[in-house]
């Protein structure tokens, strides 16, 4: 291969591609789409656990307030 072979465009018969070009696995339309909706799953699941641990420590804070009442 001649040191130009990627301004060349020439093929790499062990690759299958061009030399500087990306082999797209998914189409350029769906992958924005399918990161953003795993961004926003991941945002809500996150969140969701920080609720539940503040509801956990509150309950437990109320329990304890209450034993040393009693």
């Amino acid at each position: 291969m001649s040191p130009n072979a990627v301004a060349e465009g020439k093929r790499n018969p062990n690759v299958g591609h061009r030399y500087g070009q990306s082999l797209p696995l998914v189409p350029a339309t769906t992958f924005p789409l399918s990161l953003s909706l795993i961004i926003t799953i991941h945002t809500f699941s996150s969140s969701s656990i920080a609720l539940i641990q503040i509801a956990q420590s509150q309950i437990h804070n109320k329990i304890r307030l209450l034993s040393l009442a009693a």
